[in-house]
């Protein structure tokens, strides 16, 4: 990779300028999308570990009512010391995001359209034998994710070394 020393002190300053941005701003509140509907109007802040990566922050998230309205770093956590990354600001997003997946989705004549959970498992596990019949086992796999828990890393594991016989995990 070629960088000019230009560029360098370019990416150098906006890299300060958002790491300063995170200490002086260290939570976000998500009003805009009428979260704050709880008769008191009193958020309580919960611990919970990020789940955007395998690194463990911790976070406070503000809760009011049933509904997350703010999250912040916990100050108490030795891997983060209350500081977070921009994905751990946004988390509360996913909750409410336009685009967020509610239901299974599943393609026939060529669209997507809206299934039972139980029918689109039952054709995932349908294609799964199918592609391990007439393909072998290692055929299938599985990609997992850094938001896993190590009990969901351990039992996806199991089922693809244990029950189904390949290391493609």
């Amino acid at each position: 990779m070629d960088i000019s020393r230009r560029a360098f002190i370019k990416a150098a300053a906006v890299q300060s300028a958002v790491t300063t941005a995170a200490v002086l701003f260290p939570g976000i509140s998500f009003g805009a999308w009428k979260a704050l509907d709880s008769s008191s109007g009193r958020i309580q802040w919960k611990k919970t570990p990020c789940r955007f990566c395998g690194t463990g922050c911790g976070l406070l998230v503000g809760v009011s009512g049933d509904r997350a309205v703010a999250v912040k770093g916990d100050p108490n956590c030795s891997v983060n010391k209350g500081l977070c990354c921009v994905k751990g600001y946004h988390s509360v997003q996913i909750l409410y995001g336009k685009d967020r997946v509610t239901e299974a989705l599943i393609r026939k004549n060529g669209k997507l359209v809206a299934a039972p959970i139980k029918e689109a498992l039952d054709l995932v596990a349908e294609k799964m034998k199918e592609t391990i019949k007439n393909r072998g086992k290692d055929a299938v796999s599985i990609y997992g994710s850094g938001q896993w828990s190590i009990a969901d890393g351990y039992a996806a594991s199991k089922l693809f070394k244990g029950c189904i016989g390949t290391n493609n995990v």
